[in-house]
């Protein structure tokens, strides 16, 4: 419904939701703690609410609200850079990033953390697509939801009551 609306195109504030999965602990405190988080939540114009996925304590949904197309297109780009641009798969092939400390908090890098660490996509049946577009009653509903976590620059998206694995 959302894309017959405009939203993401020519409404704004748009909105999208993802979900993701991981095997390794490591992944999961890099994304939701570390770099992929600080990175996300340093975009102008972007608010994100992650939340547990009830019964599976090595996943969480993410809802994203976007005031501006430029705040999405910042998002696109970082994400295209981290997970999508040659430079990313060339580390992720050379093993640039692996033990290497420098390395490890570069977008570049962010690829082969991803891989090591079992991460999945699962807000649809296609594991390649990463977010999909949803609306401000939905984003609403879960950034009131005390269950949910308000991710900023500065503070994890998570809550060590979720017992995240």
């Amino acid at each position: 419904m959302a894309k017959h609306t405009g939203e993401c195109r020519t409404k704004w504030p748009c909105y999208f939701r993802s979900k993701v999965e991981w095997s390794s602990p490591a992944l999961m405190k890099y994304m939701l703690a570390g770099p992929i988080r600080k990175g996300i939540t340093s975009i102008p114009g972007l608010n994100v609410f992650v939340c547990p996925v009830a019964g599976n304590p090595k996943s969480v949904s993410k809802w994203m609200k976007f005031d501006t197309p430029a705040a999405l297109r910042q998002f696109k780009a970082l994400q295209t850079a981290a997970f999508n641009s040659p430079s990313a798969r060339g580390n992720l092939q050379s093993g640039m990033c692996r033990g290497n400390p420098r390395m490890k908090h570069h977008v570049g890098c962010w690829l082969t953390e991803w891989v090591q660490g079992g991460g999945k996509f699962t807000v649809s049946s296609n594991p390649e697509e990463a977010d999909t577009q949803s609306n401000g009653f939905t984003y609403n509903k879960h950034a009131r939801n005390p269950q949910c976590v308000h991710c900023t620059p500065d503070k994890n998206c998570f809550k060590p009551s979720w017992h995240l694995q």
